[in-house]
């Protein structure tokens, strides 16, 4: 004959299942039912040392040596309405929120990336025009010091060309006098014209050894020597910058 009582918890049990599947609860919450799994038989105490529900059964067979045994029907009475469902509700809701917020944090971030990204590439382009601003000027600065000292040794040569043009035409001079000494003079005037043409000569030779051998010592009279910072710009600067990032909380499944 069928107990009268383990009939109506049946037909109760049965009525929350095709509520519970109704509304669709989680298939974890589904599979939790009034008997035990393995025996077939009702659940009457809960181990709060392995926190399950156990029918007698499992208590002779795996929980003789536990203490704290507890009537199940004491745990689950008035269940609904504990500090304990209160609280996880309320934990819940504090997550859900709390997740809302680094939600929307990290969506506002999402939208600022560019923007960022836009302001780090103006004053990457800033950077780089002021280097060529700043090169440009040195560049036009050593060209212009190119420029006036070769003018100026440009202007000194021009100088040494006239008056090498003038000692030219006094040694051409002095060559059309010795023709007319030879011609139309006494020895005696010949004799002293020519002491005082080898003076002229010899001081003519002195200066015309002189620049020569200036000449010979200053082949080469622009030379360029590169700045020794500019050589390390090249070397040693490889990078504009460093782009810096806080990696955001990735969570885990």
């Amino acid at each position: 004959m069928i107990d009268k009582a383990k009939l109506i918890n049946l037909l109760l049990y049965d009525t929350l299942l095709v509520m519970a599947l109704g509304k669709k609860l989680p298939n974890d919450i589904l599979q939790i039912t009034q008997n035990c799994d393995k025996h077939n038989e009702r659940y009457i105490i809960y181990c709060k040392k392995h926190e399950c529900p156990c029918c007698s059964s499992c208590i002779v067979e795996n929980h003789s040596v536990c203490r704290d045994l507890a009537k199940l029907a004491d745990n689950v009475q008035n269940i609904k309405t504990s500090n304990a469902f209160y609280e996880i509700e309320h934990s819940l809701t504090e997550l859900a929120e709390n997740i809302k917020t680094i939600r929307q944090n990290r969506q506002n971030i999402l939208k600022t990336l560019s923007e960022k990204k836009f302001k780090i590439l103006q004053e990457i382009k800033e950077t780089r025009n002021t280097i060529n601003n700043h090169l440009d000027k040195i560049q036009d600065d050593i060209i212009n010091t190119l420029n006036l000292t070769e003018e100026k040794e440009s202007r000194q040569i021009e100088v040494l060309l006239t008056q090498l043009k003038w000692k030219e035409n006094e040694i051409s001079e002095c060559q059309r006098n010795i023709e007319k000494i030879r011609q139309h003079v006494t020895d005696l005037q010949t004799f002293v014209s020519i002491k005082q043409l080898v003076k002229k000569v010899s001081i003519k030779e002195q200066l015309l050894q002189s620049i020569t051998k200036v000449e010979n010592c200053q082949k080469s009279r622009l030379s360029y020597q590169v700045s020794t910072a500019i050589q390390k710009y090249v070397t040693d600067i490889q990078s504009f910058g460093e782009v810096h990032r806080r990696p955001s909380l990735v969570l885990s499944s």
